[in-house]
C-alpha cells in the first residue's frame, strides 16, 4: 500500500536514513516516480536496478545513487517490495542476489504472519472454550493433558497443579472417580477406550453430593490419525431436577402428593391392555371418606385439606 514498514539507520556510505523509517512523503514520491518499474517487478518477480537521477530521490540530496527494486515473494506470491538505495550498483545489479534477498524476506514474513495468525487463532479458541458452559478436556495419546478450559476446573474443582502437570492424567482420573457414585462403571469405560479409540462415548455421572453430569467424548483426529480424545462435560443437575419436578406435578396431586387422575388413567390403560393380552381381569377399588362434607362444612376447607393429607400419608 506504499507505506514504509522498516528502514535501516545511517549507512556506511553516508546516507542518513531515519531509524524509525522513511518519511511517508518520500516513500510515496519514490513509489510514484518509479510506479511503472515497480509494476514490472511485481509482474516479473525479478529485481530491477536503476540510477537515481534527481536529487530529491537520493537520501542525502546529493551524490550518486542507485535504486534496487526487489520483489518480496512468499511461496511464489508477491507480499511487497524492498527499495534498496546505495552509492554503488555493484551488488544491486546482481539479480540472483537481489532475488534471493526478496525470497528470504518473503519466507521470513510469511513465517511471522503464520505465527501471528496461529497466536490469534489460539487466542480466539481459548476465549471460545472459556466462554462455553461445558467443561472441556483434551487428552493426547500417552495420557498427556494438552488442553482444558476454566469451566472444567470449576465443575470438577480440580487443583491446578494436577492439570498443569501434563503427565498427571492418572491423578486426574482418580480425583474424578473419587467424586462419583458409579466410579467402577466409568472407570471400565475409560479403560475400554484404550482398545476402542475410534468410538464416541456418552455417560451419565452421578455425584455423591447429588449433582448429575453428562460426559461426551470423541477421538481427536488430524489427517486421519487419532492423536487423542476430547471430553465435553455438562452439568445437568438443575435440568434433571426441573424435569422431575414438572413430571411429578403433572402426575401427582399438589395437596396430598398422591397420583392424580392423569396418572391413574395412564396406569389403568396399561393394565387393561395387558389384561386383554393375557386374558386376565383388572380390579379397581374406590375409597370414600365418610362424613368428609361435614368436616368441610363445620370446620372449614383447611381442616378438610388436613384430613386429606393425613389419609394420603397413611
Amino acid at each position: 500500500d506504499g507505506a514504509a514498514v522498516l528502514a535501516n539507520g545511517p549507512t556506511d556510505d553516508g546516507y542518513q536514513l531515519p531509524v524509525q523509517g522513511l518519511e511517508q512523503a518520500r516513500v510515496e514520491r519514490l513509489c510514484s516516480n518509479f510506479s511503472s518499474e515497480i509494476a514490472t517487478v511485481n509482474t516479473s518477480g525479478h529485481s530491477l536496478c536503476l540510477r537515481l537521477n534527481t536529487s530529491e530521490d537520493r537520501p542525502d540530496g546529493k551524490g550518486k545513487a542507485w535504486l534496487a527494486i526487489v520483489p518480496i515473494l512468499a511461496w511464489g506470491r508477491a507480499a511487497g517490495i524492498i527499495l534498496m538505495i546505495c552509492s554503488t550498483n555493484k551488488d544491486l545489479k546482481d539479480r540472483e542476489l537481489m532475488d534471493g534477498i526478496g525470497v528470504a524476506a518473503g519466507v521470513s514474513l510469511a513465517n511471522l504472519l503464520q505465527k501471528d495468525n496461529l497466536q490469534d487463532a489460539l487466542s480466539v479458541l481459548r476465549g471460545t472454550l472459556d466462554s462455553t458452559a461445558d467443561g472441556i478436556l483434551v487428552v493426547a495419546d500417552g495420557h498427556r493433558i494438552t488442553s482444558y478450559n476454566k469451566r472444567f476446573v470449576e465443575m470438577w474443582q480440580v487443583p491446578e497443579e494436577i492439570l498443569l502437570d501434563g503427565k498427571s492424567r492418572p491423578l486426574l482420573v482418580d480425583f474424578i472417580l473419587d467424586q462419583i457414585e458409579n466410579a467402577e462403571e466409568f472407570s471400565m469405560r475409560i479403560e475400554s477406550l484404550h482398545e476402542n479409540q475410534a468410538i464416541d462415548t456418552f455417560d451419565t455421572l452421578r455425584f455423591k453430593d447429588g449433582r448429575l453430569f453428562e460426559a461426551y467424548s470423541q477421538p481427536q483426529v488430524i489427517e486421519g490419525n487419532i492423536i487423542g480424545r476430547v471430553w465435553c462435560v455438562r452439568d445437568v443437575t438443575e435440568r434433571v431436577q426441573s424435569e422431575q419436578t414438572i413430571r411429578r406435578l403433572a402426575y401427582h396431586d399438589a395437596l396430598t402428593d398422591l397420583p392424580n387422575r392423569a396418572l391413574f388413567t395412564d396406569r389403568l390403560t396399561v393394565a387393561l391392555a395387558q389384561a386383554r393380552r393375557t386374558h386376565q381381569q383388572v380390579a379397581v377399588v374406590f375409597l370414600d371418606i365418610d362424613r368428609f362434607k361435614t368436616i368441610n362444612d363445620t370446620l372449614g376447607h383447611p381442616a378438610g385439606d388436613d384430613v386429606l393429607k393425613a389419609i394420603g400419608a397413611e
